[in-house]
């Protein structure tokens, strides 16, 4: 039951709270029609985050021609039949001019594991497409659950296909395998444009939409230019453009469609690299207010406490609008590296999104947001050097990078003056900083408390980032190490905090905790370690990290930073015509990652036999795939004993393939039995259907 007060909370945040009859509705108060008038919905409906008796349900509609209108009142129909004949919902809903006329209906007094059909009619009856969704199971239910995984969709790099393939393999999948939720793990879009386009063939690609024109986000409605040519939303305005743009892709709108979802976000849904307000010194706090508050209109989500249900003590909060605020104030950090100024404050916390849900007694489900109250990055960003997003020369020994989270806690609480960095002799900026924390203290002690409390048998952390260490063998250069750093801004810019959330689990005993991540643009399937520098590692939790659906693949977007490096470029990008890959570029990083620089390099020419004698095993040992031309998904599919993970690689999505979707290249597929309190999981590689890909699979020595 809500509280007066909470119904009024719910109402003000621009939610409509509707409750299904349990006697059907024959028949309805307005009719659907053909009409093609006044009304359209051109970003279609969706759903998400289901839980046992309710769901949230969201669409927009337009006026045409597109002029200042008022509010809108729409009606939606729920039905559990698919032509709607029997409504157990039929109701007015609001559609606000300041919610730029999106609709989010938290519907409850819904049955169990029920598909629920549903859609909203216009004044005049033009309707919507009719959505699917369904509720999760009771709370003591052990329903399997299959979930899938999708991470960073660039509207102007790529079509977003492979939902097509992911919808298409999912008509013919069996009953125990249908999909069930797609997890977005963040970078819903990219507030930049990217209109130079090279594929892995190393051709100029152009992109298009259906009537013709050119498939880009420009012209903003405002747009910040920024020095290398790129620009960049700034606005509310812009970011409800660059949701309708992406929306509008006909892949993703049929996938939100027919699936609920559950939804994070990462950085550039506001800006690359950011953390709290700030990117480096600056900050940018209204426009955290703008981007949260577009996020918190076209991203459905169940954020407000008073709909969870007993899932667990969440924090999760709807987006209140702060008011205007004063940016380039000076900050105050505490000890965790939180920013206490009171601006900061009102913007990162004018929404809150960090939440568990349940599905049964089987999987508790713990999405975090790891940029709202992280420090900054491992590793300054005013002193990487690479690049038009930032990077060391070459990657960096992992002492560095921990010192520089470390900050003033750094050698027991006497940090050094100096540091070398790049080989030479530079002040430590970091000296005076408090240690870099990437969830903040008091997200970090919820999610420590509902991992020990929960009963469930999978408890699966929805990761921004991926926890893994990313290794990079430069022990061929004076001085290197088998295991630098490249990418500061994930959790490998954080290891002091790592090293806790691992230890935490490990002394906790806590069994079957799973990460599920996107982020690096490739296919991954690791062990997470207690300590990546001990003695003696140990594997607390698996990993699974999915390609991106559209964004730049790992080889494209890292060869941009050491295509100009010689010591480093091979070992990224080879020569894909001298082993008869498939594509010009062939991705001897998988290479690089799993068995060290010599082998990469050999591959790199075409020499798959010297390459496989120049494999070592002492080289990122707890990552056992690696692909990095990949563009795609992932499924896991939670058992009662064991969870299956299959990574699906799609065709490049530079094309168009329609309603059926581009083909899948490969599918490869791990699994990880339940393991008790004290114990480890053991990852077993389960099978390869398609083209191997290339030195990507860790292989027995």
């Amino acid at each position: 039951m809500l509280t007066r007060r909470e119904f009024f909370r719910l109402i003000s945040s621009g939610y409509v709270l509707l409750t299904a009859s349990t006697t059907p509705f024959v028949g309805s108060r307005l009719v659907a029609s053909d009409k093609s008038g006044r009304f359209r919905f051109p970003q279609g409906v969706a759903s998400a985050d289901p839980q046992p008796s309710s769901i949230v349900l969201w669409t927009r509609v337009e006026h045409t021609p597109n002029v200042e209108q008022t509010d809108t009142l729409l009606t939606l129909q729920v039905s559990k039949e698919e032509n709607l004949e029997s409504v157990v919902i039929d109701q007015a809903v609001k559609a606000p001019v300041d919610r730029d006329y999106t609709v989010r209906v938290v519907l409850g007094g819904l049955e169990p594991s029920t598909t629920y059909c549903y859609r909203f009619l216009a004044p005049d009856g033009t309707s919507s497409p009719i959505g699917r969704t369904w509720t999760s199971p009771e709370h003591d239910d052990t329903v399997p659950l299959s979930a899938a995984v999708a991470s960073c969709q660039h509207y102007t790099h790529g079509y977003f296909s492979p939902y097509r393939r992911l919808i298409n393999d999912d008509v013919v999948a069996s009953e125990d395998r249908k999909v069930d939720l797609i997890i977005h793990t963040g970078d819903f879009l990219y507030e930049m444009d990217f209109v130079d386009i090279t594929d892995l063939n190393r051709n100029k690609v152009s992109l298009s939409n259906p009537d013709g024109s050119q498939r880009t986000v420009m012209p903003f409605p405002d747009g910040e230019k920024k020095p290398n040519g790129w620009t960049i939303a700034c606005s509310l305005n812009d970011f409800r453009h660059l949701y309708k743009k992406y929306i509008s892709d006909p892949d993703l709108m049929e996938a939100r469609r027919l699936y609920p979802f559950v939804y994070v976000w990462d950085d550039h849904e506001l800006l690359n690299d950011y953390w709290q307000s700030h990117l480096g010194s600056k900050v940018y706090q209204n426009r955290k207010v703008d981007a949260n508050q577009a996020w918190f209109e076209f991203m459905p989500c169940a954020l407000n406490s008073a709909w969870k249900g007993p899932v667990g003590k969440n924090h999760a909060k709807d987006f209140v609008h702060p008011g205007p605020l004063v940016d380039e104030q000076e900050p105050m950090f505490d000890d965790d590296y939180l920013n206490l100024e009171p601006n900061n404050q009102k913007a990162i916390n004018s929404i809150s999104i960090y939440r568990s849900l349940k599905w049964g007694k089987l999987v508790d489900l713990f999405a975090i947001d790891g940029r709202s109250y992280r420090g900054d990055r491992g590793v300054p960003k005013e002193i990487l050097s690479v690049g038009v997003v930032p990077y060391p020369t070459d990657p960096l020994d992992p002492a560095f990078v921990e010192t520089m989270n470390a900050g003033r806690t750094a050698n027991n609480g006497n940090p050094p003056e100096k540091v070398v960095y790049e080989g030479k002799e530079v002040d430590n900026v970091r000296k005076d900083a408090p240690v870099g924390s990437l969830l903040g203290r008091k997200q970090k002690d919820w999610l420590k408390r509902s991992l020990e409390e929960s009963s469930a048998t999978w408890k699966t952390v929805i990761n921004n980032t991926p926890f893994m260490r990313f290794g990079f063998d430069v022990s061929f250069k004076k001085g290197g190490t088998t295991g630098g750093i490249f990418w500061s801004d994930s959790w490998d810019g954080y290891p002091i905090e790592r090293r806790e959330m691992m230890k935490f689990i490990r002394d906790h005993g806590i069994p079957n905790v799973v990460s599920l991540t996107g982020d690096r643009h490739a296919h991954y399937a690791a062990y997470i370690y207690d300590d990546y520098d001990g003695d003696n590692p140990v594997s607390v939790i698996p990993e699974f990290a999915c390609a991106s659906i559209s964004a730049p693949c790992r080889i494209l977007s890292q060869n941009t930073v050491t295509r100009n490096n010689p010591d480093l470029a091979d070992l990224v990008v080879g020569d894909g015509e001298a082993l008869g890959y498939p594509n010009k570029m062939s991705p001897t990083l998988n290479a690089w990652q799993i068995y060290g620089a010599l082998s990469a390099r050999a591959a790199a020419k075409g020499d798959l036999v010297e390459a496989e004698k120049q494999k070592r095993t002492d080289i990122n040992p707890h990552i056992l795939y690696a692909d990095n031309d990949a563009y795609g998904f992932l499924i896991a599919h939670y058992g009662t004993e064991r969870l299956e993970v299959e990574f699906v690689s799609t065709q490049e999505p530079v094309q168009k393939y329609g309603d059926d979707g581009p083909s899948q290249i490969r599918k490869v597929v791990y699994s990880v039995d339940s393991w008790g309190s004290g114990e480890a999981p053991t990852l077993k590689f389960k099978k390869l259907e398609g083209e191997e890909p290339l030195l990507g699979i860790r292989k027995p020595a």
